[in-house]
């Protein structure tokens, strides 16, 4: 997410899991080999939160609603009133949790839905080709070819990282809501971006306990299903401690926790 001021600052260095986890330590084969690959996300795929219809759960049952649908403004500190849009991000969690209601949301600046529904509706992220000049174009494919260049993080360029979870539920025989609130600048001393610092390093921990062994059951696992299990979870927290993910306040009255991420903070209340 671009700061709304526009202005240009360094991107910073994106970071892959791969060079986070050969940088700290030589990756021998064993009986057991471990391969990781990085690659570039597909280009169209930050246009698919505007078309895929979004998965939610209410009263238990997995629903759909329209991409972009049911718009709310949303005030958060430090950043100001945002829109949050109905996208499908909930993913696994449909089927790993057992919560009766849950959404997902985008959040974007004022009048950025506006201008998506606009593109859309006329047709510009279509599939279906279209014939011009005597060439067969899809204008998602134009529409991709156009905007790339604005998506392009240019040399001086900051980013930023915002992400609020509610929960409303019981704990134990006590009614409670859980609210936690994330905000991320671009580090200019590390050189890093806020995207790349918030979900490589939590990634590059992670791919660590697989090759020293911490985590050793096999097949493909949501993250949501670590999150019982406290040596993971703890050795997780300790390796972001130490890469300036730190708990800084803790008090179980009313339940708040704090923890500093570079210049950010994510706040459990």
């Amino acid at each position: 997410m671009k700061p709304e001021s526009h202005k240009r600052r360094s991107p910073g260095k994106n970071i892959s899991l791969l060079s986070l986890l050969t940088s700290e330590q030589q990756l021998q084969p064993t009986k057991s080999v471990l391969i990781l690959t990085v690659r570039n996300r597909d280009i169209i795929e930050p246009i698919e939160e505007y078309l895929r219809p979004a998965r939610l759960v209410e009263k238990g049952s997995i629903i759909t609603r329209p991409a972009l649908s049911e718009c709310v403004q949303i005030d958060l500190p430090q950043v100001g009133t945002l829109e949050a849009f109905n996208s499908d991000g909930l993913r696994t969690l449909c089927d790993t949790l057992s919560v009766p209601n849950m959404r997902e949301r985008t959040l974007r600046y004022p009048g950025h839905v506006e201008k998506m529904l606009c593109l859309r509706d006329a047709g510009f992220f279509s599939e279906q080709p279209i014939q011009i000049n005597g060439e067969s174009i899809r204008p998602l494919d134009m529409t991709v070819s156009i905007l790339i260049e604005s998506w392009k993080y240019e040399q001086g360029e900051a980013d930023l990282t915002v992400m609020q979870v509610e929960a409303e539920g019981t704990l134990g025989e006590e009614y409670v809501r859980l609210c936690w609130d994330l905000l991320d600048y671009y580090d200019p001393k590390a050189d890093q971006s806020s995207m790349a610092r918030t979900t490589g390093f939590p990634a590059a921990a992670m791919g660590r306990m697989i090759v020293d062994g911490t985590i050793d059951n096999p097949g493909v696992h949501p993250p949501e299903t670590f999150g019982n299990n406290d040596s993971i979870v703890n050795r997780l927290l300790a390796e972001l401690e130490e890469r300036n993910v730190k708990f800084i306040n803790f008090d179980p009255h009313p339940r708040t926790l704090i923890l500093k991420i570079g210049f950010s903070n994510l706040v459990i209340s």
